[in-house]
């Protein structure tokens, strides 16, 4: 069944998340020398798990990597992360003292390019900074099956103002 299905979903993001922390790794885990502990992580993330996804988050913004750190955290944020609001706070206002960098450039292994063009319309919307744009994008993308996208604009309250 599909309640079974999620049931094991959630025990195995738990499983990934608990292996990942109990590896060493750097402040700010690079590839190289933590690729086990983010592979874990990033399939924890993936799953769902919101500490994961806040941990992603959390390196990101060490990296100064904005608009992937708010794509996490926004993640984060829906799946239950209590201070989920006060660090997205933090993310929108150094990206309004930044000049709004869009980062294209920061793909990787675990971070598509999908994944940024949905932290940039997110970063828009929540900042106020072309939010019809961002709201058309994000449209678009739900169309397109994006589940984040449809997850983002089911949580817009009617009328579809942000």
């Amino acid at each position: 069944t599909s309640a079974e299905g999620d049931a094991l979903a959630v025990e195995m993001s738990e499983r990934m998340w608990r292996s990942a922390r109990k590896i060493r790794h750097n402040y700010i885990p690079d590839r190289a020398h933590d690729g086990e502990y983010l592979n874990l992580l990033h399939g924890a993330a993936m799953s769902g798990h919101s500490k994961a996804q806040a941990k992603l988050s959390d390196y990101a913004f060490r990296r100064g990597a904005l608009v992937e750190a708010y794509y996490w955290m926004k993640l984060a944020q829906m799946n239950g992360y209590a201070d989920a609001e006060s660090n997205l706070k933090i993310y929108r206002d150094q990206w309004r003292r930044s000049a709004y960098p869009l980062e294209y450039e920061n793909v990787y292994e675990h971070f598509t390019e999908r994944q940024g063009s949905l932290g940039r319309a997110l970063l828009r919307l929540d900042s106020g900074v072309q939010a019809d744009q961002a709201k058309k994008r994000l449209t678009s993308m739900a169309a397109e099956g994006e589940a984040v996208a449809v997850m983002i604009l089911g949580e817009m309250p009617e009328g579809g103002d942000a």
